[in-house]
């Protein structure tokens, strides 16, 4: 069964498959964030032009082709707000990881969590996979608090384990399987 786009993620949320003409929309939601997503996420520093962002979405179009997961544009209200997705599908293990972002004015409005439950859901009934996990820096207490709050179990700190901007950052996993869901 093939899922349907839009996916709404709750009342004026919804999540969607990106176009090429959003590049320019995202790129512009990087740049006015780049400091705090910076701190967390190494592809911020090397995304420095819409093009960049534009070949990461080719990139994400052909993951879709091939069944390996997508990535999706967070809309609040029809306004691009940051991007949620699955890294690529481990088929043979049955898990995934999931990860997001979101332009500081939707931030700390529940958006980045009602994303993140439709995609959980997606996971285990779309998919069928067996695991889903988030990693985030063990010194992102946003984002630590919404794999909480989705009950995913903190099952250890991978150390120094994510280069961000010439540092090594402890990572937090964080998991949940399907007979938990």
């Amino acid at each position: 069964m093939k899922l349907t786009f839009p996916i709404s993620a709750g009342a004026g949320i919804a999540i969607r498959l990106p176009e090429a003409t959003d590049a320019k929309t995202l790129f512009g939601l990087v740049a006015k964030n780049r400091e705090r997503l910076g701190r967390y996420l190494q592809w911020v520093h090397e995304t420095q032009s819409a093009g960049h962002v534009g070949v990461f979405l080719k990139q994400a179009a052909r993951q879709h082709a091939s069944g390996d997961g997508f990535h999706a544009c967070i809309e609040v209200h029809g306004t691009v707000a940051g991007m949620i997705g699955l890294h690529r599908i481990d088929w043979p293990n049955q898990n995934v990881s999931l990860g997001y972002w979101i332009d500081e004015a939707w931030q700390g409005r529940g958006v980045i969590t009602a994303c993140c439950r439709a995609m959980i859901r997606i996971c285990f009934e779309h998919y069928g996979l067996k695991r889903v996990e988030i990693r985030c820096a063990l010194t992102n207490r946003r984002s630590c608090s919404v794999a909480r709050r989705l009950g995913f179990g903190r099952e250890g700190v991978l150390r120094g384990a994510y280069l961000v901007d010439g540092r090594f950052l402890d990572m937090v996993v964080y998991g949940k399987l399907r007979d938990q869901y």
